[in-house]
């Protein structure tokens, strides 16, 4: 029953099975069941021998406050859903009562007829999910406590009446207040409550992960049972999570994938392995950074000349103007454009040591060398031409522990090194190796095989080998090997360009003069002697090639060495004259490639 005093009498309705909260809850009322501001009751204080149910009746219909405690026990009981909670909320909406949700454990209360109130605590966290339960019930305590503080406003407030000015001067009386409407509560109505928290669903249709695969649809409950601020720390961090992992397992490897495509100056399958990622991928500075140098070089390898692209790399220089592939590209122009060697040499190196498996880098740099050690030959300068050779083989080392250090165009100038010093043997075991599947190792294996004495076999297998590419080169011109630039030194400071038109022609002049040669080594075989005097035959059939006349040059440059490298009682310096008086017609100014000049130790250093 209501007690005498001020206190708000406090009905606590609630499951059985949540005694032990509800238990708490009345700890944490104790202060203002003390200051006498509730006087709180609940079924546990009804007495032996009373009636329990028009105890409870008369208690729920005489309390000021209502408090629901919400579980899925409560909403699953009966008693709790249709006796205490319905009335309790007609008392509500009659003004009568004040009814207060507290949601104790998560349950989908949130279309139940209560939903509409403000509920406890705040956000509508169920006490449960909070880590510390008795934070959970002081914000309720404090909560009641405003509750009572407003009730007893608004009880306090004097009631205005309103005086009929008509009615007084008729009855000359004092007028009285009109009567109340019928529907009007018996009591004040409570200070009105602040409007209760909307849940919504929040929707979410198929959301594409990284572009590979999908999750969804799903709904969340909104505003989130764990608070906004929480839930968007949460979302954040995860975020941060799946982003990093994203990074480290999808985007790393495909950037990796397309680097190590520009790290041997495969730019064309660059840019194919760049374009080819998902667009979350392409869209990352990193990826976008990689996407335009890949770009640029495969315009280059496409045949533009790069001079036609100086504003294009001005771009790329100012944008990323330390990136290995960028400063590969400004020592192309400096060689190139600019006619400057030296500072060629100097970005290819700048390049090496941005990256120091950029085996491109380390590629054209060794190049350089070579053709400083070339022309320090020449000049007489024996120590500086060992010097760049010696560096050059550094270089040519560092990119055959590569990845790409087995790929003709390196293996390729890692024999050219071993040529310069002399080391033919060397040379010709490289190029052999990969004569089966590369043209030009082939070619150049024939046309080391000539400055080899007492080596028939291997000029045998060289010629096999040469024969071999031929074929092979004739039935597919459009293979993907024969676009691979073949570059032949006819000088200290000249290369020649052989392109895809002029490699047969090439290729059938170094056939004919190994056979000639073959025939005249010493311990041949009686089919190799039998092989027809060459000389004597028509000129080479050189039917579509573009630029005969260097052909027949480099050629040429290749039997002028091979006859200074061979010993004067050779029959094969004579075979050689023969060629290059007719029908090679090499030009008095062309000279045989030098050779580094002996080391200390009176033999190759290399």
């Amino acid at each position: 029953m209501k007690p005498d005093g001020s206190a708000l009498s406090l009905f606590i309705s609630y499951s059985h099975r949540d005694d032990e909260l509800r238990e708490k809850l009345d700890t944490h009322l104790s202060l203002l069941k003390r200051q006498g501001v509730f006087d709180v009751w609940h079924d546990r204080r009804i007495a032996a021998g009373q009636e329990w149910a028009g105890q409870i009746d008369a208690e729920l219909e005489s309390a000021d406050i209502v408090l629901l405690l919400i579980s899925a026990d409560f909403l699953a009981s009966d008693y709790c859903y249709d006796r205490e909670m319905l009335h309790a909320l007609q008392r509500h909406d009659a003004g009568s009562a004040r009814v207060v949700p507290v949601i104790l454990r998560p349950c989908d209360w949130q279309t139940s007829p209560f939903a509409r109130l403000q509920v406890l605590p705040r956000d509508g966290t169920p006490v449960r999910s909070h880590a510390d339960i008795d934070v959970a019930l002081t914000e309720v305590a404090r909560a009641l406590r405003t509750v009572a503080e407003a009730m007893h406003t608004s009880r306090s407030s004097p009631p205005q009446t309103i005086v009929s000015p008509s009615a007084a001067q008729s009855s000359g009386a004092e007028a009285s207040p009109p009567a109340p409407p019928l529907d009007s509560p018996a009591e004040p109505a409570p200070a009105p409550s602040p409007a209760p928290a909307t849940k919504q669903l929040l929707k979410i249709d198929a959301i594409k992960v990284f572009g590979i695969f999908s999750v969804g649809p799903f709904e969340l409950s909104w505003p989130p049972p764990l608070g906004r601020r929480r839930f968007l720390t949460l979302a954040v961090v995860f975020t941060l999570v799946v982003a990093g992992t994203a990074w480290a397992l999808i985007a790393r490897p495909q950037i990796e994938k397309t680097r190590d495509f520009m790290r041997r100056g495969d730019y064309p399958n660059a840019l194919s392995s760049i374009d080819s990622a998902p667009r979350w991928i392409a869209a990352l500075p990193a990826a976008v950074a990689v996407g335009e140098q890949a770009r640029f070089g495969a315009k280059l390898a496409s045949g533009t000349l790069i001079r036609d692209e100086t504003p294009a790399l001005a771009a790329l220089r100012e944008r990323y103007p330390a990136a290995p592939d960028v400063l590969l590209f400004l020592g192309l122009k400096a060689l190139y454009v600019d006619a400057a060697p030296e500072q060629a040499l100097n970005l290819f190196t700048q390049a090496t040591q941005a990256d120091p498996t950029h085996a491109e880098a380390h590629f054209l740099a060794a190049g350089q060398h070579l053709t400083l050690a070339y022309a320090a030959t020449l000049s007489g300068d024996a120590a500086r031409a060992r010097l760049h050779a010696s560096k050059a083989q550094a270089m040519a080392e560092v990119v055959a522990k590569t990845p790409a250090g087995d790929l003709p165009r390196y293996a390729n100038q890692a024999a050219e090194l071993r040529e310069i010093d002399g080391g033919w043997p060397q040379a010709l075991k490289i190029y052999a190796r990969l004569a089966s599947g590369h043209p030009l190792s082939a070619l150049q294996a024939s046309f080391v095989s000539w400055r080899m004495s007492d080596a028939a076999v291997e000029q045998r297998q060289a010629l096999e080998q040469l024969g071999a590419a031929i074929m092979a080169l004739a039935q597919a011109a459009k293979e993907s090997v024969a676009q691979t630039a073949w570059l032949f030194r006819v000088s200290a400071s000249e290369e020649i360009h052989v392109g895809a038109e002029d490699r047969l022609c090439l290729m059938r002049w170094a056939d004919a003069i190994s056979k000639s040669l073959l025939a005249s080594t010493p311990d041949s075989s009686v089919a190799d002697r039998a092989a027809p005097d060459d000389t004597r035959a028509s000129p080479i059939p050189c039917a579509g090639a573009s630029h005969p006349d260097s052909m027949r040059e480099i050629v040429c440059v290749q039997a002028l060495t091979a006859q200074q490298a061979l010993p004067p009682a050779d029959p094969r310096r004579a075979a050689l004259a023969k060629w290059i008086e007719s029908p090679l017609r090499c030009g008095a100014e062309l000279e045989p490639l030098p050779n580094l000049a002996p080391s200390a130790s009176g033999g190759p250093t290399t």
